[in-house]
């Protein structure tokens, strides 16, 4: 979870533009319903071998959400995505970040390359606000993998807690049920 700062770096100084990124964000069966992200990860292989020609293509990643789970809290990513991030250097950068929606089932690699050849990653929905990776108030403040982790952290109690109520013996609906049952004999012995 630590890389990704690292690997999604601003440009260094002297660089004429800005760095850019292109992550698809997938998963398997648990965070890519029914496994249906297999198709699009061919894709974006295809997607890749395309772009290593073009000198102007952002340097590529993957983030499996079954895999890095609290990254994917962190980022508040749910695939199957990709995310088209440019980050510039200087005093004050506004790092851009825009996330593009894919169909599990229609979405080709010539679609996913034409994010970036034909810049269609700019009708993606700008990510903004406090979660913003880089610029959000919670990045400023060293506070996003934190409170990654502490989501992540809640979303797995609840499911737990869940599953506990659900597959562990109910004790009070039994004793309702007995007393039910009880109460019911009762009346139609006194009929």
């Amino acid at each position: 979870m630590s890389n990704w700062q690292n690997f999604l770096s601003p440009p260094p100084a002297g660089h004429l533009g800005p760095s850019e990124y292109m992550v698809y964000v997938t998963g398997a069966n648990k965070t890519c319903p029914g496994g249906m992200c297999h198709n699009l990860d061919v894709a974006f292989n295809e997607t890749a071998a395309l772009l290593a020609a073009d000198p102007t293509a952002p340097k590529l990643g993957v983030l499996n959400c079954d895999n890095a789970k609290a990254l994917c809290a962190t980022w508040t990513a749910k695939p199957p995505t990709i995310w088209h991030i440019r980050r510039f250097g200087g005093e004050d950068p506004k790092n851009e970040v825009r996330v593009n929606f894919l169909n599990f089932s229609t979405t080709t690699a010539g679609e996913m390359v034409a994010l970036h050849t034909g810049n269609k990653y700019e009708e993606g929905w700008e990510y903004e606000g406090v979660f913003h990776l880089f610029d959000g108030w919670l990045a400023r403040n060293g506070l996003l993998n934190p409170v990654g982790l502490v989501s992540r952290t809640f979303m797995v109690l609840m499911v737990r807690m869940g599953r506990t109520r659900r597959y562990a013996p109910d004790q009070t609906r039994a004793r309702a049920q007995a007393a039910m049952g009880q109460g019911g004999q009762g009346r139609q012995a006194a009929q």
